[in-house]
């Protein structure tokens, strides 16, 4: 079941990939504003300009980034008109952090580059910076970044040894950590001094900055005192500014506030003040069933009233988690009513996941099983009697249907009619063939039989260990492994008897379903799971 999921899916995903490859023209096709924004596409596709180039895309609720906007959505009446039913989530969050040179964005080149911080930043006069919510970075000039209320221009960042190009400058600089800048006139580049530069044990441990560990030297972190006790982390010998959350020692920096009247009465670990952020907004989305889920306050009447008015197509499912509940539940979409003739155009089409989109007839279609449409070849796999060559006589004779042939050096275990039947569901070696009584481990040491026998692990055919080593090869073909390998005497290779498990034009990894025969080939297993509430 497994595979045939695996399969469908992706067949669905190539055919989707294909139709995409060979739709209709889309916003991101278009290179010019006066294509994009043209009257046919107006309520789809918008022009957008950024410091990092232009182009189309298409509207959508998430490119609302104000409740104002995001409620016109299906206005039609309004500029903000984008023929979607959108809905507005309020949020906020609080944190603690450093200042740092952004703390100066949008400010002046003179507030970023002489900040009192102590550290060294670097004003950049080519961006527009501000709140997500305000699309400060839309703006490409300073004049239109300042009308906006809560854009400035300018960006404040960290200068780094990086930024110096010339030996004067970079000696006379500091690095991103505090270490002094040093020029390396080899290679005429800048890079900032640390512990790392310090190539012995001695010079290193003379540094109380520094540890020697592992042959090279390293800066003393907080981390060094973990698995130890709260007195050693806390009081460290590093000076370090430390706390214990057992088992570990952290960092005690600014993040570790979490109310604005902590953070703003402290320092981080290297003196600076911290500061107490606050972010309000939210976030705008295209309305489905799931916004009249029981958790977000929705009910089964608004949930199918809802459902009904913006054609939806919803149901409910009431959560019975306690016996007592009928107001607790889900809102779902109900796709037992609307089959893939329902949607209309190649995008609802292929936005269910599901539908495929025929190109020739512009026609959504439901996937079709058998002859034109999905196949599937995943049956299960039971191997033949030649798994017993390398074995011997009594091996091969253990097992019902197998009889020994002396007589021929490359296969000498051969098959009766059954185990040798070309019908998949008849032929092979099964379970019940194998004789407990004269073997009782030879079954479940076997890795090649599925669903009744343990794999006990082994290698495979063809990997490093195996491929140029003859005993190797012959002994994984063996007890307790028995898998399909042979030794090619002309190549001396350990080989996968390909020739006796695919059938001509399916040599290919992708019809063994048995994970012990598909690892002895050298693939990969990989199982998939889902989750189906429909059952």
């Amino acid at each position: 079941m497994e595979k045939r999921w695996m399969l469908l899916i992706l067949f669905v995903l190539v055919a989707l990939g294909l139709a995409g490859y060979v739709s209709a023209t889309g916003c991101w096709d278009y290179t010019s504003e006066t294509n994009c924004e043209s009257s046919s596409d107006a309520f789809t596709c918008e022009w957008k300009t950024s410091p990092w180039g232009s182009w189309c895309e298409e509207k959508t609720c998430w490119n609302a980034f104000s409740q104002s906007s995001c409620i016109q959505s299906d206005n039609s009446s309004s500029s903000l008109f984008i023929n979607k039913t959108c809905q507005w989530t309020s949020n906020s969050y609080s944190w603690c952090t450093e200042v740092d040179c952004w703390a100066f964005d949008g400010t002046t080149e003179a507030a970023c580059e002489s900040n009192g911080l102590g550290i060294q930043c670097n004003w950049n006069d080519n961006w527009c910076m501000g709140p997500p919510e305000k699309q400060c970075w839309s703006y490409s000039t300073e004049s239109t970044c300042e009308a906006i209320t809560g854009c400035g221009w300018g960006s404040c960042m960290r200068k780094s040894c990086n930024d110096y190009t010339t030996s004067s400058t970079c000696t006379a600089g500091t690095g991103y950590d505090g270490g002094a800048c040093k020029w390396n006139a080899q290679y005429n580049y800048c890079q900032e001094s640390g512990c790392w530069d310090l190539t012995d044990i001695t010079t290193c441990n003379t540094n109380n900055d520094c540890k020697w560990n592992g042959g090279y030297c390293s800066k003393k972190s907080c981390w060094d005192n973990s698995y130890t006790n709260s007195t050693a982390c806390v009081n460290n010998s590093a000076g370090l500014s430390c706390q214990w959350n057992s088992p570990y020692c952290e960092e005690k920096n600014c993040w570790s506030y979490n109310t604005e009247n902590t953070c703003t009465t402290a320092n981080s670990s290297s003196g600076r003040s911290c500061k107490w952020n606050t972010y309000s907004g939210g976030s705008c989305e295209e309305k489905g069933c799931w916004s009249w889920d029981s958790w977000k306050g929705g009910t089964e009447a608004s949930c199918r009233g809802n459902g009904t008015a913006l054609k939806l197509g919803c149901t409910w499912n009431n959560d019975t988690s306690t016996p007592a509940n009928t107001t607790d539940g889900w809102c779902f979409k109900d796709i037992s009513t609307k089959s893939c003739a329902n949607w209309n155009g190649e995008q609802d089409c292929m936005s269910s996941f599901y539908c495929l989109w025929n190109q020739t007839s512009s026609l959504c279609q439901d996937p079709v099983t058998g002859a034109g449409g999905i196949q599937t070849d995943f049956i299960p796999w039971y191997p033949g009697c030649y798994l017993f060559d390398y074995q011997g006589q009594s091996a091969c004779e253990n097992v019902t249907g197998c009889t020994w042939s002396g007589s021929d050096p490359v296969n000498p275990c051969r098959g009766n009619a059954t185990i040798n039947n070309t019908d998949s569901t008849i032929g092979g070696i099964r379970c019940n063939y194998i004789n407990s009584s004269n073997n009782s481990d030879m079954c479940t040491s076997m890795s090649q039989l599925p669903f009744c026998c343990s794999s006990q692990g082994g290698t495979y055919c063809e990997d490093y260990n195996s491929y140029t080593d003859q005993a190797l090869c012959n002994q994984i073909a063996s007890n307790p492994w028995y898998m399909p390998c042979k030794w090619n005497n002309a190549s001396e290779r350990c080989e996968f008897k390909a020739d006796q498990i695919f059938e001509e034009g399916k040599e290919s990894l992708v019809y063994l379903d048995s994970k012990q025969t598909c690892e002895a080939a050298g693939g990969k297993w990989i199982t998939d799971s889902y989750c189906n509430s429909m059952d």
